[in-house]
């Protein structure tokens, strides 16, 4: 990135390219420096609507890039390793009544010592 200047819009001070964060603006970077916004990100996390939207976006972070993809790739290793078959929605059909994740962690449990059903 070259070096221009730019004005954060929050503290009024013209400043190198290289303190701002990329974002959506139209050159390609957010309108407040990275102090103005980490200073706000302190000041707004001490607050209770601060902390329950940090709570808010780390959940949904979480929820999108860790805990569906996991409950995805070991939904299917399961249902390949108890030969389960597969709609046409490519959805697992479980037909062994397993009714909460303590029974189908029993199941793969049982699976995994025996390696039969």
């Amino acid at each position: 990135m070259n070096n221009t200047l730019k004005t954060c819009a929050k503290c009024r001070q013209i400043k190198s390219t290289s303190a701002f964060s990329k974002g959506t603006c139209k050159d390609g970077l957010k309108s407040w420096c990275r102090a103005c916004m980490a200073a706000w990100a302190r000041q707004n996390y001490k607050t209770d609507k601060g902390k329950a939207a940090h709570k808010q976006a780390h959940n949904k972070w979480y929820q999108t890039k860790i805990a569906e993809p996991r409950k995805t790739r070991l939904g299917i290793e399961i249902a390949e390793t108890l030969g389960l078959t597969k709609t046409e929605d490519n959805k697992y059909l479980i037909a062994r009544g397993i009714k909460n994740a303590r029974e189908l962690y029993s199941l793969v449990q049982q699976i995994m010592r025996n390696q039969t059903v």
